[in-house]
């Protein structure tokens, strides 16, 4: 058997092992004492909360469904009319700020 030279699995391997760490490294810690990609109980769900609250906070601009009044001004808002509407908060007209 002659040799074939260096086992270039071998080095891929240990060069994906070390790309892994180091991301581990920078992958915070859960509750459990694991990283959060590797918990299989939290699996993450800690930032898709946050993505979540931080989505649900910001006002969307879409055309109104159903009649209503608007929060700022008051006026009336008719369905098809752009407003700005964010879960839990009244809708407003696209012009009119708090």
């Amino acid at each position: 058997m002659t040799w074939q030279g260096p086992d270039l699995d071998m080095r891929a391997r240990m060069r994906q092992r070390a790309g892994l760490r180091r991301f581990a490294l920078s992958d915070p810690e859960c509750d459990h004492g694991l990283t959060m990609s590797t918990c299989t109980i939290c699996n993450g769900t800690d930032r898709r909360r946050e993505r979540e609250a931080d989505q649900a906070s910001k006002p969307r601009r879409i055309d109104a469904k159903f009649p209503g009044t608007c929060a700022s001004c008051e006026l009336p808002i008719e369905p098809g009319d752009p407003i700005l509407w964010s879960p839990g908060r009244k809708p407003l007209h696209e012009e009119c700020t708090l």
